[in-house]
């Protein structure tokens, strides 16, 4: 008896602690947890072509195909096929990327005759218009698809002459106008830089000016549209003037900085 008493006070916890552990278990199948997420990464695998700078909300129309085919938009930062009439040099790039999609191909200031009366006497900077026409403007444009930063600004630096005349030269580029306000994703902001001054932009030898800048989201195609091409001048010290052929270039930089 009591053997029996003592097994049935164990047959008994035993009961109790089997009936708490299914409540547990009853409770375990009214509710669940279900883990959920998603990923994403920067797009820069898409090669994108940027808008046409007059028109920055608009696709790019100048850019010549073989065969009048489109095919893929190329390798980023690969000079496109242009109409020959067109006068900027294009440039695709990643499409969440920041990249300078566009500059002017080259500043012709054609074929001028002096004499000594240009060396000796007059003016002491002389001034000589960029030639040539065309149905298109020069341009300089950024193409931005970044997703959270903003800052960027492009500045522009003439380099030394090959004949080593010409020393103490600027060009400058008149008649500007900030075609950045897009909507091909959203209202950008940019301004002119330091480099603009009553909207005309100076390119110096020896330090490089800011042409224009992100002041807030300018994302997609960001342009200055330049005025006619006789806009466009180059400013020589009049002792610098030489014969003979003179060529140098012009660098145009865009930075990830807030600008100046």
């Amino acid at each position: 008896m009591n053997k029996m008493k003592l097994f049935s006070a164990l047959a008994a916890s035993a009961f109790a602690f089997s009936t708490f552990v299914s409540g547990a278990a009853a409770e375990g199948l009214m509710s669940g947890n279900t883990d959920a997420g998603i990923i994403f990464e920067e797009d820069n695998n898409t090669v994108v072509i940027p808008n046409e700078p007059e028109h920055p909300d608009t696709e790019h129309p100048d850019v010549v195909w073989p065969d009048g085919e489109r095919p893929d938009p190329g390798k980023p930062g690969e000079e496109l096929p242009t109409d020959p009439d067109y006068p900027n040099v294009i440039t695709p790039g990643p499409k969440a990327g920041l990249w300078l999609a566009e500059r002017p191909k080259e500043f012709d200031f054609g074929t001028n005759q002096i004499s000594a009366a240009d060396i000796f006497g007059g003016a002491a900077i002389k001034v000589y218009p960029q030639v040539g026409t065309s149905a298109f403007k020069q341009a300089v444009s950024v193409y931005d698809g970044r997703l959270n930063a903003d800052d960027w600004h492009v500045t522009a630096q003439l380099g030394a002459f090959d004949s080593g005349k010409l020393v103490g030269s600027t060009i400058t580029v008149k008649a500007l106008t900030n075609a950045s306000l897009t909507n091909e994703y959203n209202a950008g902001s940019t301004a002119f830089g330091s480099g603009v001054v009553s909207n005309v932009f100076t390119i110096s030898q020896g330090s490089a000016a800011t042409l224009f800048q992100a002041t807030g989201k300018a994302k997609g195609t960001n342009a200055v549209v330049f005025g006619e091409f006789a806009d466009v001048e180059i400013h020589i010290p009049r002792e610098q003037l030489a014969t003979g052929a003179h060529n140098a270039e012009v660098t145009w930089t865009l930075s990830a900085t807030p600008g100046a």
